[in-house]
């Protein structure tokens, strides 16, 4: 797959000078290689990559932000990633050669340990596409997280790496949305540091717009989420003590606070019996 890679690419937007690490003008793909020092909110202000990410897309740059940790955890999930926002994929499965099952926990929480960039997550409803004997594609949904007026979250929509299952996650929404009450309400979350959102467009969501940034914590090898490490969370914690904050005792165990893009929310409600999907490749 022959392209053009520039490396430190500065694009001027709006009179802001942002630098991409590397730039695939064939494409109108950046990526972003973060390191968790250097994007810690030691070094960059909150909003800096939601506004980074912002002003590329003005100029038809899509960004793929790549942290250390997921780079020393996941590599093979990220390579993939990258892969497939490029258009190099080669392996392609269509949706309508495959079985649809319910999956055990097992089976899921290793499917998407494997797959996905943010792992698993419990849920209710875990439901996959085999291919054979091959599970290729799952998703789930559970009890909304966040509360609010919604009756379901739409949790992981993954497909297996370096594989593109054409039509496959539509397919596996509609079964599992063909079953509810007409009126239910579906929520879900794009996390814009991760996917462009096209997933929720094709599935007939709802956009509701996007919340501020928020933050996770990582040392350049391992995550947590701002709820993995909230304050009373971390008694059993090295150098836990009642006068320092959340913040500082991730510190003094490694950790930097991380602020992310946001993520634009989404909202699906059921009209009634439809099983029907379209063939379209999962944004991951």
């Amino acid at each position: 797959f022959p392209v053009t890679i520039l490396a430190k690419k500065v694009f001027v937007v709006d009179g802001v000078r942002r630098e991409v690490d590397i730039f695939v003008p064939d494409k109108g793909v950046g990526i972003e290689f973060n390191g968790s020092y250097y994007h810690s909110d030691l070094v960059l202000p909150d909003g800096y990559h939601k506004q980074k990410n912002e002003l590329l897309e003005k100029v038809g740059v899509r960004l793929i932000h790549v942290f250390e940790h997921q780079w020393q955890s996941k590599p093979d999930i990220v390579k993939s990633k990258i892969r497939h926002a490029l258009g190099f994929t080669t392996r392609r499965i269509d949706a309508r050669k495959c079985k649809i099952a319910d999956l055990s926990s097992e089976q899921y929480r290793n499917f998407c340990d494997t797959n996905h960039i943010q792992g698993s997550v419990p849920a209710a409803i875990k439901t996959g596409l085999f291919y054979g004997s091959e599970l290729v594609a799952v998703i789930s949904f559970g009890k909304p997280r966040f509360g609010g007026k919604h009756d379901f979250e739409l949790l992981r929509a993954c497909t297996k790496i370096d594989t593109v299952v054409r039509g496959g996650v539509s397919r596996l929404f509609h079964h599992v949305v063909g079953e509810l009450p007409t009126g239910t309400k579906i929520m879900s979350y794009n996390n814009d540091m991760i996917g462009t959102g096209m997933i929720y467009k094709t599935l007939g969501f709802e956009y509701l717009g996007k919340s501020p940034p928020s933050f996770f914590y990582a040392n350049g090898h391992d995550y947590m989420s701002r709820y993995q490490a909230q304050k009373h969370k971390l008694k059993n914690t090295k150098g836990y003590r009642e006068d320092l904050s959340e913040r500082e005792i991730m510190r003094a165990n490694g950790y930097f606070r991380i602020y992310d893009c946001g993520v634009s929310k989404y909202e699906y409600v059921v009209k009634g019996k439809n099983n029907e999907y379209r063939d379209w490749e999962t944004d991951r």
